[in-house]
């Protein structure tokens, strides 16, 4: 999909940059979060044991799995915090060629041993 964006206001021509936009597939992700949460939770919990401790309604978790409806990360928190799960091992890894993009100016900057 093309998206017209205005460049900086300092410009004076007022010209128009056309950005390709692609769409993100979250369907992967959504599969991936679906195979994570079932994993943790086959063969410990069923799903009504893992709605009272998580409280999250048993339907809501089958949904989940099944790839369907879309978890705040409000409900995710409560279910990586019952099946004793980090939240961040609930997302899957992104794609292998994946890689963020980092601006000018808009750089953050770790610290190091030796900038402590």
């Amino acid at each position: 999909m093309k998206v017209p964006v205005k460049e900086a206001p300092a410009r004076e021509s007022g010209e128009v940059k056309t950005v390709t936009r692609r769409p993100r597939d979250t369907r992967a992700a959504v599969a991936g979060l679906a195979d994570v949460i079932r994993g943790a939770r086959q063969g410990r919990y069923s799903l009504d044991e893992l709605a009272g401790k998580s409280g999250v309604s048993a339907g809501l978790i089958s949904q989940i799995e099944r790839g369907l409806g879309n978890p705040s990360v409000v409900t995710l928190t409560k279910l990586a915090y019952a099946l004793d799960l980090s939240i961040g091992s609930v997302f899957p890894p992104p794609h292998p060629g994946w890689a963020p993009v980092l601006r000018g100016g808009h750089r953050s900057h770790e610290l190091g041993p030796r900038a402590r």
